[in-house]
Protein backbone atom coordinates (compact mmCIF):
# COMPACT_ATOMS: atom_id res chain seq x y z
CA UNK A 1 0.00 0.00 0.00
CA UNK A 2 1.39 3.94 -1.01
CA UNK A 3 1.39 6.23 1.59
CA UNK A 4 0.03 9.33 0.59
CA UNK A 5 1.40 12.48 2.18
CA UNK A 6 0.05 15.54 1.04
CA UNK A 7 2.65 18.54 0.47
CA UNK A 8 2.74 22.04 -1.90
CA UNK A 9 5.93 21.75 -2.61
CA UNK A 10 7.87 25.31 -3.02
CA UNK A 11 9.68 25.47 -6.49
CA UNK A 12 12.75 27.40 -6.16
CA UNK A 13 15.03 28.22 -8.92
CA UNK A 14 17.58 29.65 -6.71
CA UNK A 15 18.03 25.92 -5.35
CA UNK A 16 20.50 24.62 -7.43
CA UNK A 17 19.72 20.78 -7.19
CA UNK A 18 16.63 18.65 -7.75
CA UNK A 19 14.44 17.99 -5.23
CA UNK A 20 14.97 18.28 -1.26
CA UNK A 21 12.66 17.24 1.46
CA UNK A 22 12.86 18.62 5.19
CA UNK A 23 13.80 15.94 7.24
CA UNK A 24 11.12 16.10 9.84
CA UNK A 25 8.58 15.08 6.26
CA UNK A 26 11.60 12.42 5.61
CA UNK A 27 11.19 10.63 9.11
CA UNK A 28 7.42 10.55 9.22
CA UNK A 29 8.03 9.20 4.98
CA UNK A 30 10.04 6.33 6.88
CA UNK A 31 8.23 5.17 9.96
CA UNK A 32 5.06 3.54 7.27
CA UNK A 33 7.89 2.67 4.24
CA UNK A 34 11.46 2.93 5.46
CA UNK A 35 13.05 3.89 2.28
CA UNK A 36 15.95 5.98 3.46
CA UNK A 37 19.82 5.23 2.23
CA UNK A 38 23.11 7.24 3.10
CA UNK A 39 24.83 8.80 0.92
CA UNK A 40 28.47 7.34 0.46
CA UNK A 41 29.64 10.68 0.24
CA UNK A 42 28.09 13.78 2.29
CA UNK A 43 27.29 16.43 -0.48
CA UNK A 44 27.87 20.33 1.16
CA UNK A 45 25.43 22.02 1.18
CA UNK A 46 25.26 26.50 0.91
CA UNK A 47 21.64 28.23 2.40
CA UNK A 48 19.81 31.29 0.63
CA UNK A 49 21.87 33.38 2.21
CA UNK A 50 25.38 31.98 0.73
CA UNK A 51 26.12 30.39 4.54
CA UNK A 52 27.17 27.22 4.98
CA UNK A 53 24.91 24.40 5.81
CA UNK A 54 24.93 20.95 6.97
CA UNK A 55 25.95 18.17 4.50
CA UNK A 56 23.43 16.25 3.13
CA UNK A 57 23.85 12.25 4.20
CA UNK A 58 20.68 10.69 3.71
CA UNK A 59 17.99 10.09 0.84
CA UNK A 60 15.02 9.15 -0.47
CA UNK A 61 13.61 7.45 -3.23
CA UNK A 62 10.11 8.53 -4.02
CA UNK A 63 7.40 8.56 -6.29
CA UNK A 64 6.48 12.18 -7.25
CA UNK A 65 3.21 12.92 -9.01
CA UNK A 66 2.44 16.68 -9.54
CA UNK A 67 -0.70 16.63 -12.34
CA UNK A 68 0.41 13.90 -13.74
CA UNK A 69 -1.40 10.58 -14.40
CA UNK A 70 1.53 8.17 -13.36
CA UNK A 71 3.90 9.00 -10.61
CA UNK A 72 7.68 9.06 -11.66
CA UNK A 73 10.50 7.89 -8.98
CA UNK A 74 12.90 10.67 -8.04
CA UNK A 75 15.96 10.61 -5.76
CA UNK A 76 14.77 13.50 -3.01
CA UNK A 77 17.72 14.55 -0.33
CA UNK A 78 17.00 14.80 3.22
CA UNK A 79 17.50 18.18 4.54
CA UNK A 80 16.63 20.70 7.06
CA UNK A 81 14.26 23.23 5.43
CA UNK A 82 12.80 24.73 8.36
CA UNK A 83 9.27 26.01 7.06
CA UNK A 84 9.22 23.79 3.90
CA UNK A 85 7.93 20.60 3.32
CA UNK A 86 9.37 19.74 -0.09
CA UNK A 87 11.90 21.62 -2.62
CA UNK A 88 12.00 21.79 -5.93
CA UNK A 89 15.15 23.14 -7.38
CA UNK A 90 15.62 24.17 -11.14
CA UNK A 91 17.61 20.82 -12.20
CA UNK A 92 14.01 19.36 -11.22
CA UNK A 93 12.13 21.95 -12.84
CA UNK A 94 14.16 22.11 -16.15
CA UNK A 95 12.78 17.82 -16.02
CA UNK A 96 8.95 18.77 -16.49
Amino acid sequence: MDFVYPSLPSADTGANGFAFINTTCAMILQSSSPQGRTLVRPITTKGFDGRQGKPVTHFLTLHLSLERPTPREHPVLDLDLGSHDVILGLKWIVLL
